[in-house]
């Protein structure tokens, strides 16, 4: 629990105002009040807005770097976020050319639903896709189809 004291005591980091009241890093809204806000972030002794600022310098830093490497962006997607329990996705290959990488991967899993074999079963599915990398985000995403690979289990 925060008390008005230990607000007036720090001294805080501002990251936005909406008219008379403005919004702190760690998440006050106040009236402005002289002496309350730090000049610069290292100058405020909140130490949640400190640590705060601190996190986010730390994020900006790691996506300007990733920015500058699509590669890297769609290989964190495929570490991070796509592989799960029973559905394991392995980069064979990443192409980039400015702001768009074709990704050729493979996908190994187990089909509960029944999507694409019967349900339970294992499978493994070759599978391509365009992404366009813009401001270190995907910004979209274009599958490619393969058809003939479709076809061979006809």
């Amino acid at each position: 629990m925060l008390s008005c004291l230990s607000l007036l005591r720090h001294t805080h980091v501002r990251v936005a105002s909406h008219g008379d009241y403005h919004r702190t890093a760690c998440g006050l809204s106040v009236i402005d009040e002289s002496g309350l806000f730090a000049e610069t972030p290292d100058e405020a002794t909140c130490d949640k807005c400190r640590h705060s600022t601190e996190a986010g310098r730390r994020r900006a830093g790691r996506n300007a770097a990733l920015s500058a490497d699509p590669k890297s962006i769609v290989a964190r997607l495929f570490d991070e976020v796509l592989n799960t329990k029973g559905w394991h996705a392995t980069i064979d290959d990443l192409i980039a050319e400015g702001g768009r990488v074709v990704v050729l991967y493979r996908v190994d899993g187990s089909d509960a639903f029944g999507l694409v074999e019967q349900a339970g079963t294992n499978h493994q599915n070759n599978q391509s896709v365009i992404l366009h990398i813009a401001g270190g985000r995907i910004v979209r995403a274009r599958p490619i189809v393969d058809d003939f690979d479709l076809w061979a289990g006809i």
